[in-house]
């Protein structure tokens, strides 16, 4: 065990600093040792924040999209960045995983900042089509738009 820094937000919250080798204030690695780090390397773990909306991270994920959906059911909108899926060969999955679960889905495109005004027009052309779930997938702009968009159907 080695002493080190420790961090605090606020002064009775005290926890672990973890630096590259390691935990930095001597805290046991058998029991503290966070699963994100294999190798050396930190890794993000998989997990899933179950709240409203649920939230499910990981590799291999897709593979959980026609179950999921199928227990929601109804029609998707499925929120996406300009063409980088298509250029990955992941959008055929991703389909394949919807048409599997016998969802019809809307499709949005979105390239940067989600402008408001894409936001408003695509609320005003799906508001009341019955759009039961929304599915985002990319990065920031695509979450962030699919979080307006599900505030504002």
């Amino acid at each position: 065990m080695r002493s080190g820094r420790k961090w605090s937000l606020f002064p009775e919250v005290r926890g672990t600093l973890w630096g590259e080798t390691g935990p930095v204030n001597g805290a046991d690695t058998e029991t503290a040792a966070p699963s994100h780090h294999r190798n050396g390397k930190m890794m993000i773990p998989d997990f899933q924040f179950i709240s409203v909306p649920r939230i499910i991270f990981g590799a291999g994920t897709v593979g959980l999209l026609a179950v999921e959906m199928r227990k929601i059911g109804g029609k998707a909108l499925v929120v996406t960045g300009g063409s980088s899926l298509e250029k990955s060969g992941s959008w055929g999955r991703i389909e394949g995983q919807i048409q599997r679960a016998g969802i019809v889905c809307e499709r949005v495109r979105v390239s940067g900042e989600p402008a408001p005004e894409l936001i408003d027009e695509t609320v005003a052309v799906l508001k009341g089509k019955g759009i039961t779930l929304i599915l985002s997938i990319g990065g920031g702009s695509v979450i962030d738009a699919g979080k307006a968009l599900a505030a504002m159907m």
